[in-house]
């Protein structure tokens, strides 16, 4: 009876998975390599260069130079070594 259950349970939360690899209102960007004064990955958004502060949290598979991105951010205010341009966090990201 508990195998029974547990198989239950496993079906209802992977079948509740999101499968959804979009981001929603996303823009395009671009991934950049910036590795001088403190700088390492920006990603270029409309010509403006920005800092992300959670790049760490996506898969390391990202970390191309010039990798197309679609993303959704938000402005983060403060201030970094580099100073190439605005601090973002990023809320999703997926490939272009």
């Amino acid at each position: 009876m508990k195998k029974f259950f547990f198989i239950l349970v496993s079906i209802y939360f992977l079948s509740s998975c999101n499968k959804d690899t979009t981001c929603s209102n996303s823009v395009s960007g671009r991934i950049h390599n910036y590795t001088l004064d403190g700088c390492t990955w920006m990603i270029e958004i409309n010509n403006q260069n920005y800092e992300p502060v959670n790049l760490s949290e996506f898969p390391s598979g990202f970390l191309v130079d010039n990798k197309q991105v679609q993303l959704t951010y938000t402005l983060v205010d403060g201030g970094s070594i580099c100073m190439a341009g605005p601090l973002i966090h990023i809320s999703c990201m997926t490939e272009e």
